[in-house]
């Protein structure tokens, strides 16, 4: 795996099999082979989110604060939910049209979508701008409890799995 064989890789077992604690001595393995590498984490929910965070706190595996995810100097991991990632890159791409067009003498562009506060537009927005925006540069893209995401989650991932930089995809979840 850390030599980036399979391009995807899919992790099958059942509930407390130890998939996460698994994912998280991967994402050990790879940092430490790695110390330049960009990872990202997605975890369906806050619980998950913190499950691993907690587990490569004590791993003392290298941290991306959400805040710096966007930062492509930044090297170790980012653990975030779908949303979180979702709203790290609309901010992101609100911020960066906002500076666009208080510089641009051009009348108002109506083909940007506006920032939505529905969940579901957000992530759709969220996906579309992926592959122009900072959050498309990691080196493995990790999501633990792949049984739960959804098909607007489904689009995020590929998303970033679209990045020129090929990033490898680990999924894990219950097959049941």
């Amino acid at each position: 795996i850390a030599k980036r064989n399979n391009p995807k890789l899919v992790m099958y077992a059942g509930p407390g099999a130890g998939k996460t604690t698994t994912l998280c001595h991967l994402i050990k393995k790879l940092c430490s082979d790695r110390p330049h590498a960009r990872i990202l984490a997605l975890a369906y929910n806050r619980a998950a989110e913190q499950i691993m965070d907690d587990r490569l706190k004590t791993m003392c595996v290298p941290r991306i604060q959400n805040s710096e995810a966007a930062d492509i100097d930044v090297t170790g991991i980012a653990i975030m939910t779908f949303d979180k990632l979702g709203y790290r890159v609309n901010e992101r791409d609100s911020r960066e049209t906002y500076v666009d067009d208080m510089y641009s003498d051009d009348e108002e562009d109506n083909s940007k979508a506006a920032p939505s506060d529905s969940y579901r537009d957000s992530l759709r927005i969220a996906a579309a701008s992926l592959a122009r925006s900072g959050f498309a540069r990691w080196y493995v893209i990790i999501v633990d409890e792949g049984q739960d995401i959804l098909p607007l989650h489904a689009s995020i991932i590929n998303s970033l799995c679209r990045a020129p930089n090929n990033p490898q995809l680990i999924a894990a979840g219950d097959p049941r």
